[in-house]
Parts: structure tokens; C-alpha cells; sequence
């Protein structure tokens, strides 16, 4: 367990280091949002375009890998937005947001530093396409269903026409694509290319944790307890357990990519989610399930990391 500990308790401290940062105001929130829009637009899809560039089109397009994961995070986002609607009493708009903070985790910014110093470089490859679920699936869904409970007629088509061009404009779809396209065709980058993608992918790791510590400051719990236990409870037990099931009931794959699609469900929610919320008015109830699921990771994920050392990977039975 203090091997455990030895590799989870660098990602806090940079996530403390990024908190105490802005709370001595050695960084601003404004520095903090330069960082992660440098983060988000060049160091996560450097990282990403590497992982996937560097291997055969095969090898990545894993489709056990996106249906475990796919579909556990579809369960736990039903279970969220279930839980919200029918014992929270909750509107559709409201539960839904409870669903995609139960379904959407923070894959990049601390999933990624964890399972790579675990699993090394195939590890990326499994943060790529979880990303793929979180931006292509869950998040277009989620984002769908909250613009349509607000509109109708034709702002319906104007929300699935203005989610298609944000996904077409994702840097991080346009980096998983363009991987995925270099991966195909099986054409070496020139060397200059590569050490440029190299150097930028190398920063995404400790400037997303320094990052998410900067975006932790200032955000409340708040007094809607039951609301921010809820959703963090989702995220931090159901997702995983939901990939899980996923996982024994699957056909059996990379055991290295199974154990990355549980770890990856045992992170805590993205950290846009309160930007999300923000935008419907939820941003105190989001905001709380940030902090708490964020907070509390430090020990769930090192005790889902000490259960995969111990068991080893989850094999399915097919």
C-alpha cells in the first residue's frame, strides 16, 4: 500500500501545489484558465496524437475496450440521472447534470498521470479512446438533452448544429483523429515533428494537476449535501463498479486495458464540469461534487490502484 501511495501522492501534491498557488496569488484564476486552455489546445492532443501516431491502426481501435467502458458510463449515467429524477425529485435538466457528473471522468488531467506511471506508453492509448466515449458520447448526449428540456422547435436543431461544430473543432477530437488517420497509414512523422509533439506532450501531465489544484480554489461545497454526495458517490463507486460488471461480462482483452478502464472510472469528474453547470444555473451544486469527489479520490483511487496490484486485471468470462 505505501507503493500505492508513493505513486498517487505526487499527483495531489501538484493538484495542493496548484491550490496553495492561487490562494497566495502567485498564480490568478486568469493565469489558471491560460494554463488549461494551453493544456486543453496543446499538450492533452500532443500526447494523444503521440500515443496513437506511434501504433497500427489495430492495435488502437479496441471495440471490447470502447463497449466496456461505453457502456458502463452509459449505466452510471442512466443510474445518476435515475437517482436525481425519481428519489431527488429532481427536473429532467437537473438530473441529467447529476448523470454526467456520475458518468465523466477527469481522464486527461489526473486519469492520464496515474495510469501512465503505471502502465507506461499503451496505457495513452487507453485514455484516447475513453476520451473518445466522454467527448463523441456522453458529453454531446448530456449537453443535448439540457439544451432540448430549454428549447424547442428550431433551437433544437440549432443545439444538435452548434454540438457537431464544437465536437469537429475539439482539439483533442481533431488530435485523436488525426492519430488515428497517421495510424492507418502507417507514414513516419519527420524527426522534427516528432520531438516538437514530444516536448509539448511531456507538459501535459504536470501542468493539467497544477491545473485542476488552480480550478479547486474558490469552489464550495455549499449547503446542498445530499445533492453533492449523490453525484460524487456516483462517480467515485457506481462508475466504476458499472465498468466493472462491464468488464466480467465482456470477452476477454489487453489485461493492461482492462485495468486502465477501471482506473480511469475511478477518477473523479472532469474539470469542466461547474463550467457546464454554469451555463444552466448549477454551478454551486456542481462546483461541491468537484471538490468533494476530488477530495475524496486521493483515497478511493489508491485503493482501486492496491486492488488491481493485489487482484491483477479483471478478465472477463466471455
Amino acid at each position: 500500500m505505501l507503493q500505492v501511495l508513493a505513486l498517487t501522492a505526487p499527483v495531489f501534491i501538484l493538484i495542493g501545489l496548484g491550490f496553495v498557488a492561487v490562494w497566495a496569488e502567485l498564480v490568478t484564476k486568469v493565469g489558471i484558465a491560460a494554463l488549461g486552455k494551453f493544456v486543453v489546445t496543446f499538450a492533452l492532443p500532443a500526447m494523444l496524437f503521440r500515443a496513437l501516431a506511434e501504433r497500427s491502426f489495430n492495435e488502437i481501435l479496441n471495440f471490447h475496450y470502447l463497449a466496456v467502458y461505453g457502456g458502463g458510463s452509459l449505466l452510471a449515467l442512466a443510474f445518476g440521472v435515475a437517482v436525481a429524477r425519481f428519489w431527488g425529485r429532481k427536473s429532467l435538466q437537473q438530473s441529467v447534470f447529476h448523470g454526467m457528473g456520475g458518468a465523466m471522468s477527469n481522464s486527461g488531467f489526473i486519469g492520464y498521470p496515474i495510469v501512465f506511471q503505471l502502465f507506461g506508453a499503451p496505457a495513452v492509448v487507453a485514455v484516447a479512446l475513453s476520451m473518445i466515449i466522454e467527448s463523441v458520447v456522453i458529453l454531446p448526449l448530456t449537453l443535448t438533452v439540457a439544451e432540448i428540456t430549454s428549447g424547442t422547435g428550431k433551437r433544437r436543431l440549432l443545439i444538435l448544429q452548434r454540438t457537431l461544430r464544437r465536437l469537429a473543432t475539439n482539439p483533442l477530437i481533431i488530435a485523436i483523429v488525426a492519430g488515428l488517420i497517421c495510424a492507418l497509414v502507417e507514414i513516419p512523422l519527420p524527426a522534427f515533428i516528432t520531438r516538437a509533439v514530444d516536448l509539448l506532450a511531456s507538459s501535459a501531465a504536470p501542468t493539467a494537476l497544477f491545473v485542476i489544484g488552480g480550478i479547486l480554489f474558490g469552489q464550495r461545497v455549499g449547503t446542498m449535501v445530499t445533492d453533492v454526495a449523490s453525484i460524487a458517490a456516483t462517480k467515485l463507486v457506481v462508475h466504476p463498479l458499472c465498468v466493472l460488471a462491464a468488464l466480467l461480462i465482456a470477452p476477454p482483452f489487453d489485461p493492461i486495458l482492462q485495468s486502465v478502464a477501471f482506473l480511469l472510472a475511478c477518477m473523479p469528474m472532469a474539470s469542466v464540469f461547474p463550467l457546464l453547470g454554469k451555463l444552466y444555473g448549477y454551478e454551486s451544486v456542481c462546483s461541491g461534487a468537484l471538490v468533494a469527489a476530488t477530495v475524496v479520490s486521493f483515497v478511493s483511487i489508491s485503493l482501486a490502484i492496491w486492488g488491481v496490484d493485489t487482484l491483477g486485471p479483471v478478465t472477463g468470462s466471455g
